[in-house]
């Protein structure tokens, strides 16, 4: 969370996919968006597309089947920490 508040626009979309499918934080749809509009305003593609898109309570039938947006945000995770 450190890093994203102060500016890192990678780990603002890390969050706010974090937010919204609850890894790790409990899930809040307004948090989510929050942090991925911050990252969409310093130029993220990614987190732009997220917030074109509907985010989805984590749990529910139509989360689940967008479940790619959790697993896309867990792989982005693994791949700055390696």
């Amino acid at each position: 969370k450190d890093g994203a508040a102060s500016g890192n626009r990678d780990l603002q979309y890390d969050l706010g996919i974090a937010y919204a499918c609850g890894d790790g934080v409990r899930p809040d749809a307004n948090a989510a968006k929050r942090w991925l509009h911050k990252a969409a305003k310093q130029g993220h593609k990614r987190a732009a597309r997220e917030l074109a898109a509907p985010l989805r309570p984590a749990g529910s039938k139509a989360q689940k089947k967008s479940a790619g947006r959790c697993q896309r945000g867990e792989r982005s995770r693994r791949q700055r920490a390696d």
